[in-house]
């Protein structure tokens, strides 16, 4: 009897364990000495003993993280193996109902929404051919205001133009007499 189930949790365990000579070529690489000297603040062994407990405590954390997951995939299969297929069908079967009243749902929610969407948009028409009512009765109107402000625009231009002119002659006629007077005093 073959079964689909994941791999064992030793798999976690042995993808760990290689783990500790890829560690092992990284340290190696970059301890490669650049200049004549390199400095070293521990000695050579140390530095091997350092770096083996982190490997170690590298592989271990792996190996607990793999294992995890693999034991809890495994189990899960077993479980899922172990039970009596008249269950599973009848899970599926709940499911598959599940998923047609959740769809009936939806199919009534939407019918709502797009019944609201057409009421909005009558509305919105209404509206529009009322406006354009308006927009016909007030079209001449509408001249007659625009030609009025065009010719309270032109006269209030030409005020300004004639009060700006009228200071500017002011400031003029001003200066003139001041400067005499600073220029007497100083």
């Amino acid at each position: 009897m073959k079964t689909d189930l994941p791999p064992r949790p030793l798999r976690a365990i042995i993808g760990a364990v290689l783990m500790a000579p890829l560690l092992v070529a990284m340290y190696v690489l970059l301890t490669i000495p650049i200049a004549e000297e390199p400095v070293q603040l521990l000695p050579r062994w140390a530095q091997w003993y350092y770096l083996g407990g982190i490997t170690l405590v590298v592989a271990i954390w792996l190996a607990f993280l793999l294992y995890r997951r693999d034991t809890e995939a495994y189990r899960r299969a077993l479980e899922q193996v172990g039970r009596n297929p008249s269950d599973r069908i009848q899970d599926r079967i709940d499911a598959v109902h599940r998923s047609f009243s959740e769809a009936a749902t939806l199919m009534d929610q939407l019918r709502r929404d797009v019944e609201a969407q057409q009421a909005a948009r009558e509305a919105l028409i209404a509206q529009a051919e009322e406006q354009q009512l308006f927009l016909a009765v007030d079209q001449e109107q509408a001249e007659r205001i625009r030609q009025i402000l065009v010719g309270e625009t032109k006269k209030t231009i030409l005020a300004e133009r004639r009060r700006e002119y009228t200071f500017l002659l002011a400031g003029l006629l001003a200066s003139i007499p001041i400067g005499f007077f600073v220029n007497w005093f100083s």
